[in-house]
């Protein structure tokens, strides 16, 4: 999870905060809104279940979860407890999800691949496939400029939300990158499947949290990609979280345990081994714990297990304040800034849509940028000169076919301007 708060939203005068919840049997909802202090449901969102880690709000107008085992998204508006009246189907079952800030970008993992959408049109702008197995968890930086996925082969990758939308080289590339995008960072330290990742909100300077089965814990630097911290632990880890001043990281186990350990008096070494003691466990649950969240005055903390229940934890004294009953495994339980038109329907005010998603890429509909093979009409290709190039200085300096004619300096000249000026105005419109 990469925050606690619904990224654009407004906030609620009455609540600061709420907490949300899903569990996988969807029996009386989908989602539930609770008061944190009382425990008493605020609101609900209906139909179907949510898989874990696939719960976002698309900025301050819905909220979005994908069902498990099917390739459907659960839409509600904030205001509305029933889900919209059309299907959002996508390329396969989804086992993550996640969305910019500001909403226009919606990123799924279906198996080892990850997409990326644009929302108001639906459109894929690019599938990546650099997992060599199912992705686990997608989280996006705080000023939506990067994402970072991770998967059941140990990987962690950074990306560069404009390289992987762009559809040619942006200046500063490598020439021999080609189309296809790279990671910013790959990191390959974990030997097991990650379960859980949490970036802080620094953007670009944010830190990256990683919880695995291989029972450690790995603290990154998003900008250098250096490996800053390795915390090994007794038991498989399932879950972590940070609290807002980033002094304390909360990792669940899967045996029902809580570690906790503080920033603020970090190891002298970068890999260390954390001993189990009372004073830095939280126990209670009976299942693995698979969601964790801090409030935003760094106050209480939420566990949501397989138990089916939810403790609601005071941090000081590690001793649970209220337990609250589901009748399924948890997917959801996260401390959020409720938008304004959660609990009052009639302030709700949307500002962005939804499209039909598409299910696969289309060549005709990719965003290219004009280069010399665009320019059909003229036809003043080299004989013999790489048809790849991209410069289209390489095509006319060799010369041009007998049938064409050589083309003058002039329509060399003229040729490059509006290459240039194509390029410029793409790059831009890819920017804004």
């Amino acid at each position: 999870m990469s925050s606690s708060v619904l990224a654009g939203n407004t906030f609620h005068p009455g609540y600061l905060e709420v907490l949300l919840t899903g569990e996988s049997s969807g029996q009386l909802w989908n989602l539930a809104a609770w008061d944190p202090q009382s425990g008493s449901t605020l609101t609900t969102y209906k139909g179907a279940s949510s898989a874990p880690r696939t719960f976002t709000a698309l900025a301050d107008t819905m909220l979005v979860s994908a069902q498990a085992n099917k390739p459907l998204l659960n839409v509600w508006m904030a205001n509305r407890h029933e889900q919209q009246p059309q299907k959002i189907t996508t390329p396969g079952p989804l086992n993550a999800l996640t969305a910019i800030p500001s909403g226009q970008f919606l990123i799924g993992g279906a198996g080892d691949k990850i997409y990326v959408w644009q929302t108001s049109t639906g459109r894929i702008h690019r599938v990546l496939a650099s997992h060599y197995q199912a992705i686990t968890c997608l989280a996006t930086t705080s000023d939506g400029s990067h994402f970072v996925s991770a998967g059941r082969d140990g990987n962690v990758l950074v990306w560069s939300l404009l390289t992987v939308v762009s559809s040619r080289r942006l200046p500063g590339q490598p020439r021999d990158q080609g189309s296809a995008p790279l990671p910013r960072h790959a990191w390959s330290d974990h030997k097991l499947a990650v379960t859980d990742l949490h970036v802080t909100v620094h953007g670009i300077r944010a830190r990256v949290f990683t919880a695995s089965l291989d029972r450690t814990a790995k603290v990154y630097c998003l900008l250098s990609g250096h490996l800053l911290l390795d915390v090994s632990f007794a038991t498989p880890l399932s879950s972590v979280t940070v609290d807002a001043g980033e002094v304390n990281v909360f990792l669940g186990s899967t045996v029902g345990d809580i570690h906790t350990y503080s920033l603020l008096d970090p190891p002298r070494d970068l890999k260390v081994t954390e001993e189990v003691r009372k004073d830095t466990t939280f126990k209670g649950h009976t299942g693995a714990v698979t969601q964790l969240s801090v409030s935003l005055d760094g106050v209480s903390l939420a566990s949501g297990s397989d138990d089916e229940s939810v403790r609601i934890w005071d941090i000081q004294s590690r001793q649970t304040v209220k337990v609250i009953g589901h009748k399924g495994k948890l997917t959801l339980t996260r401390f959020v800034a409720p938008i304004k038109g959660m609990l009052e329907p009639d302030l709700f005010r949307p500002n962005l849509i939804l499209s039909t998603l598409q299910k696969t890429s289309l060549e005709s509909d990719k965003v290219e940028f004009f280069t010399r093979e665009r320019f059909e009409p003229l036809k003043i290709e080299a004989k013999g000169a790489p048809r790849s190039s991209n410069d289209l200085s390489d095509h006319v300096a060799n010369g041009s076919d007998g049938a064409q004619g050589e083309a003058s300096t002039d329509d060399v000249e003229k040729l490059k301007r509006i290459n240039q000026e194509l390029y410029q105005f793409a790059l831009k419109q890819l920017v804004n």
